[in-house]
């Protein structure tokens, strides 16, 4: 949601500030907003530095309990009087926090915030409880057991799902989806998830997928439609050090046997290119984003595994490269672990039907 607050206008100069603020919540998080200037005007001009004057922002609150506050930092004795210097056209971004705004029950809150003595318009916010949420999933490579991993939590009502993504930083609503759907988090190395994708499969089947803006802007998300007839994603997402959304596509022949596979890579701006995998379809396809931020594939069929990866320059024109792993008795089960050993690596362990040991067979790259 965002209300824009004119702060200067004439001929030659025209300053406004949008205030981006989710009215969708989860009672104990703190609430986060930003405050965005941006220069319309033909002159450049100049605008309070909101960072380091934060108390020139304040909030008057009123709780879903109905108390009301007025909330801002405290000023100090001599304003500095600090301003940033816009060109025509450009934009500073302000994140704040509301303080306190973690005690709230869930309910119904306001918050009104005014800039530098500019009267602001009211947001209403709508807080529910993390507990109910009706679908919650998370997802990262084998070989990355610490760091902080993002949660995406969805919440049905009454005709569409809204969306979260949480970890031990931040919350940040991704917005409202049509229908009845559970989100999911593409496997993303720890330090990129700042470019994580995130998707989910429609009541038609169809594929979406949104990769979230800073600063509690919404990002649309996408319909992400593949050019062939009854074709669709066959494993896990994963977004790819190159901030790409790779999808597993298995594409099917007309008499519906699945006879290609291959890896839509897709850019944030919506561009969407293609890298053959193989020239079968398999049963299962295990998916991990390796140390450099590289995506792989494990395809599975009855008697075969083979590996395949893309690479760090994951949008090239050029089929992914495979090796053969595993040729034997029927699979019954496969599952990407770390080997155990001193310097361990990801491997894929399978459970055969001629055996009650199971079989760890190392990645061959």
């Amino acid at each position: 949601m965002t209300a824009v607050l004119w702060l200067i206008s004439s001929a030659w100069a025209s300053i406004h500030a949008d205030v981006v603020m989710s009215d969708r919540w989860l009672s104990g998080h703190r609430l986060t907003l930003s405050v965005r200037y941006k220069n319309t005007g033909k002159q450049p001009t100049t605008v309070p530095d909101l960072t380091n004057r934060p108390w020139l922002v304040v909030f008057e609150t009123v709780d879903p309990k109905g108390i009301r506050r007025t909330v801002h930092s405290t000023a100090p004795t001599t304003d500095p009087g600090t301003t940033i210097r816009l060109q025509s056209g450009e934009s500073r971004i302000t994140s704040f926090e509301i303080p306190t705004s973690e005690t709230w029950s869930p309910g119904t809150a306001s918050v009104t915030v005014s800039i530098a003595g500019a009267p602001g318009s009211v947001h209403a916010v709508q807080l529910t409880e993390e507990g109910m949420a009706t679908h919650r999933h998370t997802a990262q490579p084998v070989d990355q057991t610490a760091g902080t991993r993002s949660t995406v939590l969805s919440f049905w009502s009454e005709g569409g799902t809204d969306l979260f993504i949480t970890n031990k930083q931040r919350l940040q609503y991704l917005g409202r989806a049509t229908g009845t759907i559970k989100a999911q988090a593409s496997i993303v190395r720890t330090e990129q998830r700042q470019n994580q994708w995130f998707t989910w499969t429609d009541a038609n089947g169809g594929l979406w997928g949104v990769q979230p803006k800073p600063h509690s802007e919404h990002a649309a998300p996408r319909r992400l439609a593949f050019p062939w007839p009854s074709s669709y994603a066959c494993g896990p997402a994963a977004t790819a050090s190159s901030g790409h959304l790779v999808v597993p596509v298995c594409i099917p022949s007309p008499a519906g046997t699945v006879t290609k596979t291959v890896a839509a890579v897709i850019a944030s701006s919506g561009a969407m290119s293609f890298r053959t995998v193989a020239a079968y379809g398999p049963r299962q396809i295990l998916t991990n984003v390796d140390s450099t931020g590289g995506v792989e594939f494990v395809l599975i069929r009855d008697n075969a595994i083979d590996w395949a990866w893309l690479g760090i320059d994951t949008a090239v024109d050029r089929p992914t490269s495979i090796r053969k792993v595993w040729r034997g008795p029927s699979i019954e089960s496969a599952t990407l672990v770390l080997t155990d050993n001193d310097r361990p690596s990801p491997a894929v362990r399978i459970q055969t039907g001629e055996s009650d040991a199971p079989v760890v067979l190392r990645s061959p790259r």
